[in-house]
């Protein structure tokens, strides 16, 4: 009878992993303290790290977007950003979007641009080509810069075009291609519906706040947590207070508790369909 003993190189390799880590996270909590950045020389100094290992870390960390780098005379310059992968947008991101390399030209883009006025094929232009002018705003180049360098922005623009006018929410973010290059993108999300919804909403409020004022009723509008956004002039006149003085405060505590939970319950009760109704409580003075 022998005994025969096989090593297990798979733990060998999760030990190794989980050493990677927990290297790979001091890193970042020394990158984190050091806003200024820090060479692969001065990492490899003060974590006692080789510096073939530090460079591999901060390679794997910059292809995450966890770090940028920068080139200050001879030296590589790493610094803490918080960049989204290229590879990241193509496979989740589920509405239209534009990467751009550093240099603000188009990589590569969602094929359902032609929606909002894009055209053709846009690879390789600029941002301020005439092929992009739909989503063109004279704010958006320096916006780019910024992403490209780590800050990201959000901006809204309305497309030229009269038939098919759109209200669209553009975010600006900074990513990082495959290659480990810097870049960034443009995410689209058209709000149009949600502004015209608005728009409807902020007439139905003028038209209600003057036909209130003409009314003997007491008339306040609330958020559904109780808080006065506004008041008519009855309504101030029985509470003895000013406009100012009852905004932004609860009606709530003029109400009995018993009342209250009246109220509560029939608050859940309204639906589109069922859009009022009505109670009946004493108010405490």
């Amino acid at each position: 009878m022998y005994d025969i003993f096989i090593p297990d190189a798979g733990a060998d390799r999760r030990e190794e992993m989980i050493g990677d880590y927990e290297e790979i996270a001091t890193i970042k909590d020394l990158l984190r303290t050091s806003p200024q950045g820090l060479s692969i020389t001065d990492i490899s100094r003060q974590l006692h790290l080789h510096r073939t290992t530090v460079a591999k870390y901060l390679d794997m960390l910059q292809m995450k977007g966890d770090v940028d780098l920068r080139i200050m005379g001879t030296s590589k310059v790493y610094h803490l950003s918080n960049r989204v992968p290229a590879a990241v947008i193509r496979g989740f991101y589920t509405g239209p979007f534009i990467l751009f390399t550093t240099r603000i030209t188009v990589k590569e883009y969602s094929p359902d641009l032609a929606d909002y006025g894009i055209v053709g094929d846009i690879t390789g232009k600029e941002l301020t080509d005439t092929e992009l002018a739909p989503l063109y705003d004279d704010s958006m180049p320096e916006l780019c810069r910024r992403a490209v360098l780590g800050t990201p922005a959000e901006i809204r623009i309305t497309t030229p075009d009269k038939k098919n006018q759109r209200d669209l929410k553009i975010r600006i973010i900074p990513v990082v291609f495959d290659d480990g290059r810097a870049g960034c993108a443009f995410l689209i999300e058209d709000v149009t519906d949600l502004t015209i919804a608005r728009r409807e909403v902020e007439i139905c409020e003028k038209e209600l706040k003057i036909v209130s004022e003409d009314l003997n009723e007491f008339v306040f509008r609330c958020t559904p947590d109780g808080i006065l956004k506004r008041v008519n002039h009855p309504f101030c006149v029985r509470m003895d207070r000013k406009p100012e003085e009852l905004l932004g405060f609860p009606y709530e505590p003029v109400i009995s508790r018993e009342d209250l939970e009246r109220l509560t319950k029939m608050k859940q009760q309204i639906t589109p369909k069922n859009p009022t109704q009505t109670i009946a409580f004493k108010a405490i003075q």
